[in-house]
C-alpha cells in the first residue's frame, strides 16, 4: 500500500467505510487521515467534561498574555481527536491497550484544523503496533508526534 487519504478508494470502497484487515496490512504502509478543525465548542465541552478549566483553554484574556498567545486546545483532547480520525474497524479492533508515549510538540488553537499521519511499525498476533500517529496542524506543522 501506498501513503493514501481514508478517503481514497480501494477495491470500490472508502478506508474510512472498510480499513483492510490485519492479514492485508505490511510494515511501512501509511495513511493521511481528513482534516478535523478544532473549535470553541469543542474546547469548552472537553473542559466541562474532564473538569479541566485551566485558563490556557478556557479564559482567552488570561490566554493572550501566556507563552501561547492564544486559547489552545487540551492536550487529550487533540490526542484523542487523533485517535477517532484513525480508520480504525470496530469488527476488527476491541479496544485500545495502550499508548507507549506522546509528545506534545505544539499547541493547537481553536480554530487549527488537525490531520493524522501514521505508518505500520510491526504486527504482532495480539494486534497492529502503529508508530504512534503525527497530527499536524492545517500549515502542516507537527503538533504531536
Amino acid at each position: 500500500m501506498t501513503t493514501e487519504t481514508i478517503e481514497a478508494v480501494r477495491e470500490g470502497v472508502l478506508w474510512r467505510e472498510a480499513p483492510p484487515y490485519f492479514d492485508d496490512l505490511e510494515i511501512g504502509d501509511s495513511m493521511e487521515s481528513s482534516g478535523r478543525t478544532v473549535t470553541e465548542y469543542d474546547v469548552v465541552s472537553f473542559a466541562a467534561l474532564t473538569g479541566d478549566w485551566h485558563p490556557q483553554h478556557a479564559d482567552a484574556t488570561w490566554a493572550a498574555e501566556s507563552a501561547f498567545g492564544r486559547r489552545i486546545a487540551h492536550g487529550m483532547l487533540v490526542i484523542s481527536y487523533a485517535l477517532g480520525l484513525l480508520p480504525i474497524d470496530p469488527r476488527v479492533v476491541l479496544a485500545l491497550r495502550s499508548i507507549d508515549s506522546a509528545v506534545l510538540k505544539r499547541p493547537v488553537g481553536l480554530g487549527d484544523t488537525i490531520r493524522v499521519r501514521a505508518r505500520l511499525s510491526g504486527k504482532r498476533e495480539l494486534g497492529l503496533r502503529l508508530r504512534y500517529p503525527d497530527v499536524a496542524t492545517a500549515l502542516g506543522r507537527l503538533a504531536v508526534q
